[in-house]
Parts: structure tokens; sequence; C-alpha cells
């Protein structure tokens, strides 16, 4: 029973006692009292709990309106004409308005004029397909700032009077398109900058997949880059190159670096272009490898002319060798001649000028025959070509037997004008030291030495011998010895210089300058 209901029937009694109808005994009575307290207690302590949850209901509901308000979301509720109903402090903040003065507003007065329209086939589209709809918009603050949203609206009825609502869910994505139109002007830069720039530029993924080419690359291919596949664009190279660029390609991938080489790819006209393609990889800030920006630049006509310069380069060696072979071959032949001219000679005065003018040639034909023997017809092994030369004079005086060489030279490598005066010289020296130095001598040495002067540009010759030396009072620069007067002017040409020692043993100390300045001698 309620207390109501125990009130009442406490009552009831109450009165049939007044009655004088007593069918209830004190013992009952106490019990009926004993309830209606129970009840009481019952009653205080249903209220307390109410109390307590309405306290807790409170709560929920201030904590509710603190985290709608304070949410980093911007929060609002039209109804089905797009009147704002409900608004959060983000949003009211953000758009630069009062709370209170943002209820019972259209939403669409914050819209900058283009978009306005956008807004509403957005909320109509909503409303018809009961569905989520999203888009990006630029609204207005009140101070004239505007703002690009991304925007969530989520139709529902209310339960009460089943109408339609809309809840808006925006965010702020003003510095994110900021950096997005930075991006893209950057892109359409590079672009810009990649399409009118005369050299090929491609780009591939991490998985070495087509992934951008420039216009000047599509140009040249006589394609659109929808038309290009990656196998598409790998068969426009040459059949024979094909495997070296995917190789090359393929090792730079593991490798992580750089690569250059020449191929031949097939242009618009079918025709194959010699190309340089060149390939850099790419990587992101952490270091990860995302692909290669490649470039390609023709190089047809440099190709060809050098293929046709080696050619004719090579046509040139042949030619050259064949000019010093014969130069070398009418050399010898004038030297027959000079021999054979010597058998009727008796003056001996005669006969060794013959043979000096003979030796002379030869050193000459020696030369040219080097020169056509070697790939390198630019210098001449000096070691090489003093040895031989030196070698014949010996032979040609009969003295290899009794008189000794010793020669010391460096690794030199000279230009034939220069390698050709240096062995004119020394075949004067070494001919002047095996006729005159050792008269009367069973035996004898001659030292040659030709070595580079350190940290300068200077050769240094010595020519010594220790047979029996030149009277002391012997002069140079009056001597009438045609060998000497050649030494001299030789020596002249290379603005060099010359001494002659007298001790023991005679000594011819040279010191010529390769660089200095050419005097042709009168």
């Amino acid at each position: 029973m309620t207390k109501d209901e125990l009130i009442k029937r406490i009552e009831e009694l109450e009165t049939q006692d007044r009655n004088g109808k007593k069918d209830l005994s004190p013992s009952e009575k106490e019990q009926l009292t004993h309830d209606i307290q129970e009840k009481d207690l019952q009653i205080k302590i249903q209220k307390n709990e109410l109390i307590e949850k309405q306290n807790q209901l409170e709560e929920s509901h201030d904590k509710y309106a603190d985290f709608y308000d304070y949410a980093p979301t911007s929060y609002l509720t039209l109804d089905e004409k797009g009147t704002i109903k409900e608004i959060n402090l983000t949003a009211a903040e953000l758009i630069g308005v009062e709370k209170r003065s943002a209820i019972n507003t259209p939403f669409i007065h914050f819209f900058v004029t283009n978009d306005m329209r956008e807004f509403n086939k957005l909320l109509n589209n909503c409303k018809q397909t009961y569905d989520q709809c999203f888009g990006e918009f630029t609204i207005k603050s009140k101070q004239k700032e505007k703002l690009n949203i991304h925007l969530i609206v989520i139709p529902f009825h209310e339960y009460k009077t089943k109408k339609i609502f809309f809840r808006i869910f925006f965010t702020n994505i003003t510095e994110r398109k900021k950096s997005e139109r930075i991006i893209e002007e950057s892109e359409k830069r590079f672009r810009l900058m990649a399409d009118t720039s005369p050299v090929m530029v491609w780009m591939t993924d991490v998985n070495n997949r087509l992934e951008y080419i420039n216009k000047t690359k599509l140009d040249f291919l006589g394609k659109k880059f929808n038309e290009l596949t990656n196998e598409a664009w790998l068969e426009t190279r040459h059949p024979e190159e094909r495997d070296k660029f995917l190789k090359e390609l393929s090792d730079a991938t593991k490798e992580k670096r750089s690569f250059s080489l020449e191929i031949r790819v097939k242009n618009k006209d079918g025709d194959y272009r010699w190309l340089i393609a060149t390939a850099a990889p790419r990587f992101l800030d952490d270091g990860t490898f995302i692909g290669f920006i490649g470039s390609g630049f023709d190089i047809t006509e440099e190709k060809n002319s050098r293929i046709s310069l080696q050619k004719s380069l090579k046509e040139k060696e042949v030619l050259l060798k064949e000019i010093h072979h014969r130069v070398k071959n009418n050399l010898q032949v004038i030297s027959s001649l000079l021999n054979l001219q010597k058998n009727y000679i008796s003056d001996p005065a005669i006969l060794d000028i013959f043979r000096s003018s003979q030796n002379r040639i030869r050193s000459m034909a020696l030369l040219h025959e080097k020169l056509y023997q070697q790939n390198n017809l630019i210098e001449i092994d000096l070691r090489d070509y003093i040895q031989d030369l030196i070698s014949n004079l010996f032979d040609s005086y009969n003295l290899s037997s009794h008189i000794s060489l010793k020669l010391n030279t460096t690794d030199i490598h000279l230009d034939v004008d220069l390698s050709l005066n240096i062995g004119l010289i020394i075949n004067e020296l070494v001919s002047n030291a095996l006729k005159h130095a050792f008269k009367g001598r069973e035996k004898g040495e001659i030292f040659v030495e030709l070595i580079n002067v350190e940290k300068t540009d200077q050769l240094k010759l010595i020519v010594t011998d220790d047979g029996v030396g030149i009277h002391e009072d012997y002069n140079l620069n009056e001597s009438k010895s045609f060998g000497l007067e050649l030494v001299s002017a030789l020596i002249q040409q290379y603005e060099g210089s010359m001494e002659i020692n007298r001790n023991d043993k005679t000594e011819f100390k040279i010191t010529i300058n390769p660089k200095g300045k050419e005097l042709t001698p009168s």
C-alpha cells in the first residue's frame, strides 16, 4: 500500500471508532502507524536519490556543455531552412560572432557569395539522400577575414517533432589550403620550367615505373603521357641498348646512386637518335628512396661528329704512320747512297764528313721508325730512343767491343721536334767522343744522363767520356767543328746553356728549357 492508501485506511478506522464500530485492535493500529512511518522513510530515501541523480544529471549536462562548447571541432545545428539552432563556442569564435547572436541566424550568411548556392545544394542533397555529405567552402568572419573550412553535414529527425535537422561539423583548413596553394604553385613552376626546358625530363617511382615525362620528351616521342605504359616507355629504346639501360637502372636502384649512359631512342618519326641519359636518385627527408629523376639530351649530331672524327683520326693516324714509314725509308735510302758514295772517297776528312752526315740521317730515321712502330704518334719514349741511337753509333764506329756505355735517364716522353733535336745533340756529342776520345786506348766508357730537373720544366743532359780529353786552350765559341756548332744552335732554340768541364774526364753539361721560345738558327 502506498502512503496515501495507508492514511486513508487509518482515517476510516478512526471514523468507525467514533461511531462505535471497533473492528481494529490496538496492535493493528500500531502496525498501520509503523507502516506509515516506514513509507515516509522510503519516500525520503527515494527523494534523496532523486536529488542526487538530478545533481549528477546537471553535472553531466554541464560537462557535456563544456565539451560541446570547447571541443576543437566547430559544431552547430541547423533546422530544415538552414537556420542556426545550436552552436558551440569554437564555431562562434571561428566565425567571429557572439554565441547568442548567432542563434536563429541563417548559416548561409557567413558564406562568401560564390559558395552560398553550393552550400544550399549540399543541404538539399543531404535531405534527399538522408546521408552525410561533405565539402570545402569559404566563409567570412566578422572581421571580413576569409576562412577555408572543411564541412560535414549529417541529417537527423528530431524525436518529438519529427522535423529534419542538420548536424554540422567543420574545421578551419585555411593554413592547409595556403600550403596546398604554395605546393600547387611550386608544382606549376616546376612543370612550366620542365616543359619549356630543352632537356628531356622523366621521373620514376620506387618500383622504377614511369611517373612523369615533360613536354619536351613527349614531343620528341610524339606521344601523350596517358599513351605511355611503362613497357611502351622502355620499348622506345633501341633493342641493343634496352637491356643495358634496364641493368644500369636496376644496379643504380640497388646502390641508390646516379648513372649516365649514351643510348639510342626512337623519336616520333621512327628514327633512332642518340641521347645522353643521366639520372639521380630521389629521397624523402628521412632518407627513404622514392625513385629517380632523369634527363636526356639529344647528342646525335655530336655523336655522329665524334664517330666521324674518330674515323678521320684513325685514318690520319694510319696516314701519319705511313708518312713516318716512308720518311724513314727515304732517309735510309739517303744513308745507303752516302754509304755507297763513301766507297769512292779516299780523302779521310771528306770520308768523316760523309760518316757524320750518315749518322745524323740515321738518328732522324730512327725517330721516324719509333713513331710508326708505336701507338702514340705525338710523344717519343726518350730512354728507348737514346739507347737505340747510341747503339747504332757504336756499330757505325766498330767500337762496341772495348767502349762501354752507361745510360741514365728517367721516364721521359717528349714531342717529336724536341726528341729529334735532343737525338741530334746526343748524336754529335757521342760521335765526337767515339772519333776522338779513345785514340790509342784499348778501353773506355761513355756516360749519358738525361733527367728532369725537380720543380722546374728544364731538362739536364750530361755526356761524359773518360778519354784523352780536349785541349785546355779549346774555346767552344771559336770552334770550327760543324757538329758542335749544330749542338750550340739546337740548344739556343730552347734558350738553353752548355758548359764543358775538364777533370780527368770530358763532360758536356747541357740545360734545355722545353717551353722556352724557339729561335730559328741563322
